[in-house]
């Protein structure tokens, strides 16, 4: 549907009860970085399996997490 708008206001705003004032693209980057955040925890959790699943050998060479 995203794809499918025509010519969108990015800076037309809308005031949400707890929020207060955002705009459109304020909007739209906030959701993708929300994704991000989960993509995030999804790594996170990877890497502690990971970790479980070697042990008692060390990740330690691939970096810090």
């Amino acid at each position: 549907w995203l794809a499918e708008l025509k010519n969108p206001d990015w800076n037309s705003t809308h005031t949400h009860p707890q929020a207060g004032s955002m705009k459109a693209g304020e909007v739209l980057a906030a959701w993708v970085a929300h994704d991000h955040l989960h993509i995030r925890q999804l790594n996170e959790l990877h890497w502690q399996w990971l970790a479980r699943d070697v042990a008692p050998l060390s990740l330690e060479y691939a970096g810090g997490w």
